[in-house]
């Protein structure tokens, strides 16, 4: 869930994946019932599966096919490959990339809702930009679309 959260910017995570499913006996599915429980799943498959591709772990025929059978599953693996490999220094992502990401990885409509529900609550960074008076507190959830807009994409 971590390499998902930073879209897998760091080659070493999924390493760590890859030797994970190779070195240890693992319950896959209470994983994949985890995984759905937490409306998480692609996140979590996209994570076994990029360790698959590029480091060749070894995953149940069961989980490789769940994995082919995800229609964004290759898309969102080709993004993050080309995005690790198109060059000598790393870039990070930008934020239009990165909210494209987080909704693309959400399966459901009611993830991809609590994640558009999470970006639009204030942030730290909203707070300290205008100092309101606390019956005003609701107009920072106003202005907040408007401040990612300006400052992010």
């Amino acid at each position: 869930m971590h390499g998902s959260r930073h879209l897998w910017e760091r080659l070493g995570w999924i390493c760590d994946v890859a030797e994970l499913i190779a070195r240890q006996q693992l319950d896959w599915a209470a994983l994949l019932k985890r995984a759905a429980s937490a409306d998480a799943e692609r996140m979590f498959l996209l994570g076994v599966h990029l360790a698959e591709r590029l480091l060749g772990a070894p995953l149940p025929p069961e989980v490789k096919q769940r994995c082919y059978q995800d229609p964004r599953m290759s898309s969102l693996a080709d993004d993050i490959v080309e995005h690790l490999f198109n060059g000598p220094t790393h870039v990070p992502a930008t934020s239009r990339e990165i909210f494209k990401y987080n909704l693309g990885v959400r399966r459901t409509l009611s993830a991809r809702a609590r994640y558009l529900l999470y970006m639009l609550r204030p942030t730290d960074g909203d707070l300290a930009s205008r100092s309101l008076p606390p019956s005003l507190n609701f107009a920072y959830y106003l202005t907040r679309p408007f401040r990612l807009f300006r400052t992010k994409i």
